[in-house]
């Protein structure tokens, strides 16, 4: 072991004055007592070594003193070698002995207490033995080694074989837990039956066995790789399967919540709103097959019974299926005949007086039922926000205002302020923001839930400000409206690919352009958002990411610069995902070069390119982006996002000019009339009263329970009483038959 207090460092540089040769002499000279100082070194051999060097330096000096032209370069240099030979020699006796003997013993008492230590805290240790080098070596061995150091070599080699020791011990101890947890010896196998807790978890939260199976692939695959493992091998790959156990864990979370979320009810509005649609398609199209019209009839009484979210979303794709496969039948729209009752029922109810009379009673009937909807959505703002009273009366009558002119109930768009408030957003914004959702419900066509979640996704992932979240729309109207797809189903995909694009550097018109390109090839916008964001992330290399998500993975995606490469020599060097400055492109402009260089490749490449960018699973998806960038498709649509500003109110205002429209207004206007007419406490005050009067009734059938247990015959109790109350009756005139006079 090297002492540095010890140790003598020499770096001679023969100087070319007379002055400095003397001095490295007396440098020597002190170097040459310190080593005759050192008890511990075997000095005789450095002594003679140093007194020889000094012996040529004085004889340097007479050499100067005798001839004054002395080549001093050369002299340079033979100092330079005289005073590396010195330092290399005293270095090397120093590192090979042992000068400072307590810290020796010291080191080799913390050794020692560190082997019986870890013996105690790991059961076994004392008696493990392992051959190291061909020695065996155990903890006795190791102990008894250390009472008879008295060098840092020995020592250093005793540590190294104590670490070796301790560290066969771990893997041993790590691999006889692992085989256990693969096979108890009794046929059980822990890991195999959380891989099968997992296949059941994700088969109770609605996924099907074949995908939970497929989810669970990578940690069976792993599992099996595992048998016949050992030693270190083996312990690597537990390692490998408790990360995929976390990562599908994540899948297992996910599928509860939308579990969830689908076994929850819906509102009586989302209920509501989808039962009108299917009215309303009832209605205008009475040339559909009556097996169609009894299918939707039943799914209209169904959600008037309230369902869950889960069958809600059944239903509404059942009424998409329905259209297109009448529009697919030519039996969409009415009849000659229909249409021309249509126009007769509507003068006929005109013109009476008594539909009028009826109208006005039935509606008066319903008053209740829309205070009650006010009220429920006020408490559900109530929940969310801190404001004064007077700030919750001024707001409900500008909601009152504003549900009219934008065409929806005043609960509805309460409901949907309250939803925003949950959000984060202050009541002002959050009121602000309920008019964008809901002039997006009116014009894409989609329920409040869904227009607020759309909205707030994108204004999230592309840090829009509530202020300008108008502009979603415009752009999802714009382009709904201009291309075979919907600002609904365009919203939908949006919302699945937004935080992923955004990420990827990719504005939300380059997404819109792309999900309205590939959408109109494919036809279902939901899954292709769910492609942008997996062909974002496969192209970042976020392996690691994909696989929590359930995505077949392989090497192709371990990393950014792999993919980089790889992408480079398929297309030649043409398309790079980098810039020059040594950015991340935007997905939009990567796929772009894609396109222009896709067809000049070989099929060869083409295939290992589509794998590379999209995944074995997501091909087809991946050619239709291509194709609509190739087709010039998507650029249209980029452009027309861009640009399109305005579209939204444009649309607005010719919605307002629709029965449907209409109808909501009059919703609107009708609900204010109730919660004017009907107050809500007053309505409160009666369940009250209500609710007292049904304990009456019960604290007088337990009083005639309680005379009936002294021995009293509670039938002739009743008879009694009915008997009584009968003359009562008779005699005041009540109960009488009246006749009318005609």
């Amino acid at each position: 072991m090297a002492n540095t207090d010890g140790q003598i460092i020499l770096g001679l540089d023969i100087p070319k004055t007379v002055s400095q040769i003397n001095a490295d002499i007396k440098k020597l000279q002190n170097q040459l007592k310190q080593v005759k100082t050192t008890g511990a070194l075997d000095t005789s051999s450095t002594v003679k070594q140093i007194n020889a060097q000094i012996a040529a330096l004085q004889s340097q000096l007479k050499s100067i003193d005798i001839k004054a032209n002395v080549n001093t370069t050369d002299a340079h240099k033979t100092g330079q070698k005289v005073g590396q030979t010195v330092t290399d020699t005293i270095q090397r006796t120093i590192d090979s002995k042992d000068i400072n003997i307590d810290k020796l013993n010291a080191d080799v008492k913390t050794l020692t207490n560190n082997l019986n230590s870890f013996s105690s805290k790991n059961a076994g240790f004392d008696s493990f033995k392992t051959e190291i080098n061909g020695v065996e070596v155990s903890l006795d061995s190791l102990i008894g080694k250390l009472s008879t150091v008295d060098n840092i070599t020995d020592l250093s080699t005793i540590r190294s074989q104590a670490a070796a020791l301790k560290t066969a011990f771990t893997e041993l101890a790590q691999t006889n837990k692992i085989q256990l947890s693969m096979d108890n010896g009794h046929g059980a196998s822990e890991y195999q039956n959380r891989i099968n807790s997992i296949i059941a978890s994700l088969e109770k939260y609605g996924i099907e066995t074949k995908e939970a199976q497929a989810i669970t692939s990578s940690l069976q695959s792993t599992f099996d790789a595992m048998k016949g493992l050992s030693g270190q091998e083996l312990i690597t790959q537990a390692d490998k399967l408790e990360q995929e156990f976390k990562a599908v864990k994540a899948s297992v979370e996910e599928a509860k919540i939308s579990y969830d979320k689908l076994m929850q009810p819906v509102s009586n509005e989302k209920a509501t709103s989808l039962i009108n649609r299917i009215n309303t398609f009832l209605t205008k199209n009475t040339k559909i097959t009556k097996e169609a019209r009894v299918e939707l009839e039943g799914y209209a009484d169904e959600l008037g019974r309230g369902v869950k979210l889960s069958r809600w979303n059944e239903i509404n794709g059942q009424l998409k299926k329905t259209e297109n496969s009448m529009r697919g039948l030519g039996k969409l729209g009415a009849s000659l005949k229909d249409q021309l009752l249509q126009a007769k029922d509507s003068f006929i109810q005109w013109l009476s007086v008594s539909s009028a009379v009826m109208l006005l009673l039935n509606q008066l009937r319903k008053m209740p039922k829309a205070v009650y909807e006010i009220d429920t959505a006020m408490t559900n703002l109530y929940k969310v926000t801190d404001e004064a009273s007077s700030k919750y009366n001024q707001f409900l009558d500008s909601a009152s205002k504003s549900a009219y002119k934008l065409g929806r109930s005043i609960s509805s768009l309460v409901e949907q302020t309250a939803n925003w408030a949950k959000l984060g957003f202050s009541l002002e914004e959050a009121e602000q923001l309920a008019k964008i959702s809901s002039i997006y419900a009116n014009v894409g066509e989609v329920d409040d839930d869904t227009a607020v979640n759309d909205i707030v996704t994108a204004m999230k992932a592309f840090n829009i400000e509530a202020s300008n979240s108008i502009t979603i729309v415009d752009k999802l109207n714009k382009l709904g409206n201009e291309y075979a797809t919907s600002a609904a189903e365009l919203g939908d995909g949006l919302s699945r690919s937004a935080s992923a694009m955004a990420t990827s550097g990719t504005d939300i018109d380059k997404t819109l352009a792309m999900l309205t390109g590939g959408t109109e090839i494919t036809q279902n916008a939901s899954e292709f958002g769910n492609f942008l964001k997996i062909g974002s992330m496969r192209i970042r290399g976020m392996k690691g990411a994909l696989e929590e998500l359930g995505e077949e993975v392989d090497e192709t995606v371990d990393s950014i610069s792999k993919v980089q490469t790889q992408i480079l020599n398929r297309t030649s060097g043409k398309v790079n995902i980098f810039d020059d400055m040594g950015n991340f492109r935007d997905y939009y402009d990567i796929m772009l070069d894609i396109s222009k260089v896709y067809n000049d490749l070989n099929d060869p490449d083409k295939a290992d390119l589509t794998e590379i960018l999209f995944g074995k699973q997501r091909g087809n998806q991946g050619a239709a982006l291509i194709q609509a960038f190739q087709s010039g498709q998507i650029q249209k649509a980029y452009e027309a996002s861009v640009n399109s500003a305005g579209s939204a109110y444009e649309e607005q205002s010719k919605w307002l000019e629709s029965l449907e429209a209409k109808t909501q207004q009059f919703e609107a206007a009708f609900q204010s009339l109730s919660n004017t007419v009907v107050d809500s406490d007053l309505l409160k005050e009666i369940v009250d009263l209500g609710t007292k009067g049904v304990s009456s009734i019960e604290g007088i059938v337990k009083a005639l329970e309680y005379i009936n247990s002294f021995g009293g015959n509670i039938n002739s109790t009743f008879g009694t009483l009915g008997a009584l109350s009968g003359l009562l009756m008779n005699k005041n005139g009540i109960g009488e038959r009246t006749m009318f006079q005609w």
